[in-house]
């Protein structure tokens, strides 16, 4: 949906600057952290992960990166498509519920 939906193109500074001139150019899921692109790059990441790799066409921002002053960025989209409670939150009510429903699906 994130694709699907053209936010390619929204990315954020710590959640609260707008940043322009980056777009999300490759993603992925990992499935095999040793055969991944991770893994040529260092990182280690868990089986699941969603990576994704990013054109930046936005000088000041290239710089900042290459200084070490900004690590990362945030990109922006919203990620479910319901609502639901943390499993901390739930009542003993609500977790029997929950559940319930795993054994009966």
């Amino acid at each position: 949906m994130y694709l699907r939906n053209g936010y390619q193109n929204n990315s954020t500074l710590e959640h609260n600057e707008n940043l322009k001139g980056l777009t999300l150019v490759e993603s992925w899921i990992v499935e095999d952290k040793a055969k991944d692109k991770t893994a040529l790059y260092g990182l280690d990441v868990p089986v699941g992960t969603w990576m994704g790799s990013v054109k930046c066409d936005n000088d000041e921002v290239y710089q900042m990166a290459k200084d070490g002053v900004v690590k990362g960025f945030s990109i922006e989209g919203y990620f479910a498509d319901k609502l639901e409670k943390p499993k901390a939150e739930l009542s003993a009510d609500e977790k029997q519920l929950e559940e319930l429903k795993k054994i009966l699906s």
